[in-house]
């Protein structure tokens, strides 16, 4: 993936991703009131966890996971 983006004479060492996690629904209280506006966070929490773990593996590539 990363390597569509490098000049042919070009190396890296490594990308650096400095993020965290999103939060669990249950830890906002009062941010989303309709179950419509829950499943939507929900359904966006769980594609940027999995785009995470899919990075996480990548060559050239370190996570550096927050706390929030």
């Amino acid at each position: 993936m990363i390597e569509a983006f490098l000049e042919n004479n070009e190396e890296i060492y490594r990308i650096f991703f400095y993020t965290a996690r999103p939060k669990n629904i249950n830890e906002i209280p009062n941010v989303y009131k309709t179950e419509q506006e829950k499943n939507y966070y929900r359904k966006y929490e769980e594609k940027i966890n999995d785009f995470l773990e899919r990075i996480a593996i990548e060559p050239y590539i370190a996570l550096r996971l927050g706390i929030y």
